[in-house]
């Protein structure tokens, strides 16, 4: 199968709302698979590629934030789309605001993924379950 994303080249580094990014699966992918061992090194490694995991129990991948611009979803809207392009692409939000351990998140939250903004533009997007 292959994917087009609208307005967007890379079509390899592609965020599935619920499922994936890449070839890394949430509930499919493991820690060892992906980091080989948890290390702070190897965890570093991908967040220079924007990738931060989060795994359950330990093993199973859970969810997946990502800070690049190099991965978009099958819609086109990657870290540095407006609020505009998100919205056109998936509609009114579930939620807009995210509680954190300090202050709330401004957030677009859809099922299976939440796009973090600063107002303007796209700054993370976290894929989950």
């Amino acid at each position: 199968m292959t994917l087009f994303l609208v307005g967007y080249t890379n079509n390899t580094n592609v965020i599935i709302p619920g499922k994936q990014v890449n070839n890394y699966i949430i509930g499919v992918s493991t820690l060892k698979e992906i980091l080989g061992q948890d290390t702070a090194e190897n965890r570093n490694n991908y967040a220079k590629k924007g990738l931060y995991f989060q795994f359950e129990q330990g093993d199973k991948l859970s969810g997946i934030t990502v800070t690049s611009a190099e991965y978009a979803t099958e819609k086109g809207i990657h870290v540095g789309s407006s609020l505009e392009e998100a919205t056109k692409a998936y509609g009114k939000p579930k939620e807009t605001k995210m509680k954190g351990r300090k202050l709330d998140i401004d957030v677009l939250a859809y099922d299976g993924i939440i796009f973090m903004h600063n107002n303007q533009e796209i700054t993370a997007i976290q894929v989950n379950k």
